[in-house]
């Protein structure tokens, strides 16, 4: 039999008063347009909602996603037997399910799973707070989650979880108790943003900044900027719209917030929420903060590194502020003092020989890297400094430009630049073209290439993997460099940090490589 048409997506949400994790499976199915597979007694309420069967706990209500290489279906055994007391699916089960076990079939589990988010948030009478950026989405989020944690309880968004499966997945998981709701949501190509800011429904949103990021799909930098502003544009008229002063694309964000508040934040004088008095130093940024109608500043000191920081700390300060949920002044003053770090983003590490690292692996783009640069601009200079390149991703036809243009700015901040296969290799030409480096073959030219300035200038060299990179590396770095990493996930920079980490932690247990140059796990686990 087939199963029933699921609910559109324009019937209204508000219909159902249950929590969707907190419905036995026949509601669940009356909620979705679904058909309930097993007539199982009414079990009691689901745990949370989960998407990977590796995570699945007792109690929980399994959603089986199907994806272009994976179908999670093939997993629907190991899920029960892991505990689940609830299943969604789109197609018969072909096994038999234990007592107390229930499972709804629906046409499509992605559409199902948003529709369930769509009925939670209507349930929600609690401040949502949406984020959404070129750089700095996931950055302001875990800024915001810690200033709020201290007094409210706030729940947001795990890791990068901003899009049609993430964000309904924080929709659903958030605790019934919970204060305040943090989304971050993101955009691949146009009409993304709308899509996702119907479901979360925003009641202040935030654009960090528009850059060259997704040109691939969105075109332009203005075309960046509205995709972005979609999130403003969501916003309810009594919304609050928070946005940065110093973007280049200012009037497309005050043009799409239209008639709703707007908060600005930035190191300008044109800024209601402003820092200045900056002084940026390898600890961490000191600044004095202004509010809009304040009379003095506020003194307050961030431990995180550079502009990109205190960017993301006023991007999460406006949305508090104006969500009326900041802490008080001594409060605030600990909570940002107090700041973790993040991985992979700006993360100062120690490297091989004495060396220094800056870890910003966690992606890249053409802004996240200049805004990179720039703390290392500021930094102590004692010996070298180098740039780790990898490949920027989804540029689209501008991309080997756009890496040359960006490798000649790198000329004059770096000493040497390594860029890691064929996507970054422009850079090093910029790079080397910019400091009047000769292309020639050099040192370690079996495995790559060199473009070199004459002895003491600047030097660039092009590299086919991060295994060369690695040995490079480690043959070359010395007391007192410092080195910048940074590529797209696709590059996996992460890894070469991982393994110059590990030699300068242990250079005996580095010595001992797989065969692709990495540490193996034999060798990791070995005491």
């Amino acid at each position: 039999m087939a199963a029933k048409q699921m609910r559109s997506p324009g019937d209204d949400p508000q219909a159902f008063s249950t929590h969707p994790l907190h419905a036995g499976g026949a509601e669940l199915a009356r909620m979705l347009g679904g058909r309930l597979l097993s007539p199982a007694a009414e079990p009691a309420p689901c745990a949370r909602l989960e998407l990977d069967s590796r995570r699945v706990r007792q109690g929980d209500l399994f959603v089986a996603i199907r994806g272009p290489r994976f179908d999670a279906h093939e997993f629907l055994e190991d899920v029960i037997a892991r505990g689940a007391r609830g299943l969604l699916v789109e197609r018969a089960l072909g096994l038999e399910l234990p007592k107390g076990v229930f499972a709804v079939q629906v046409e499509d589990c992605r559409r199902a799973l948003i529709e369930m988010a769509r009925i939670r948030r209507s349930q929600l009478k609690i401040p949502v707070l949406g984020i959404t950026g070129t750089c700095g989405k996931t950055s302001t989020k875990e800024t915001l989650r810690h200033l709020l944690e201290g007094s409210v309880r706030v729940h947001a968004s795990p890791k990068s979880f901003n899009n049609d499966i993430g964000l309904p997945w924080t929709i659903l998981n958030a605790p019934v108790d919970c204060e305040a709701l943090v989304l971050e949501i993101g955009s691949n190509g146009p009409g993304e943003i709308a899509a996702l800011s119907e479901i979360a429904r925003p009641t202040h949103g935030c654009v960090t900044m528009a850059g060259r990021g997704h040109l691939e799909r969105l075109g332009s930098v203005d075309g960046v900027a509205r995709e972005k502003s979609a999130l403003l544009a969501a916003l309810p008229a009594d919304g609050v719209a928070v946005i940065n002063a110093d973007d280049e694309r200012l009037a497309i964000f005050e043009e799409a917030a239209g008639s709703r508040r707007i908060l600005s934040f930035g190191i300008g004088d044109r800024a209601q929420l402003r820092a200045q008095g900056l002084r940026m130093r390898p600890q961490g940024v000191h600044f004095e903060l202004w509010t809009p109608g304040g009379a003095h500043p506020q003194r307050l000191e961030i431990p995180r590194l550079g502009m990109p920081a205190l960017r993301n700390f006023l991007a999460a300060f406006g949305l508090a502020y104006g969500a009326g949920l900041l802490p008080r002044a001594q409060e605030l003053l600990e909570r940002a003092a107090s700041l973790p770090p993040l991985p992979r983003r700006l993360e100062h590490k120690l490297g091989p020989c004495g060396s220094e690292l800056i870890d910003d692996s966690y992606n890249a783009n053409p802004e996240s890297l200049l805004a990179a640069a720039s703390v290392v601009d500021r930094w102590p200079r004692l010996q070298r400094r180098l740039l780790v390149l990898g490949e920027m991703a989804e540029l689209g036809p501008e991309s080997e430009e756009l890496h040359r243009e960006l490798g000649a700015a790198m000329a004059g901040r770096f000493d040497v630049l390594l860029a890691i296969g064929e996507g970054a290799a422009p850079a090093a030409e910029g790079f080397a073209r910019a400091g009047q480096g000769a292309l020639s073959l050099g040192p370690g030219a079996e495995e790559g290439v060199a473009l070199g300035a004459e002895a003491g200038g600047a030097a660039s060299l092009m590299l086919p993997s991060l295994q060369a990179a690695q040995r490079w590396l480690m043959d070359e770095l010395g007391e007192g460099d410092l080195v910048l990493l940074k590529g797209s996930r696709r590059a996996a920079i992460d890894e070469l940090v991982d393994a110059l980490v590990l030699a300068a932690v242990s250079p005996e247990r580095s010595a001992r490589r797989d065969d692709r140059g990495f540490p193996s796990p034999g060798a990791a686990d070995a005491s």
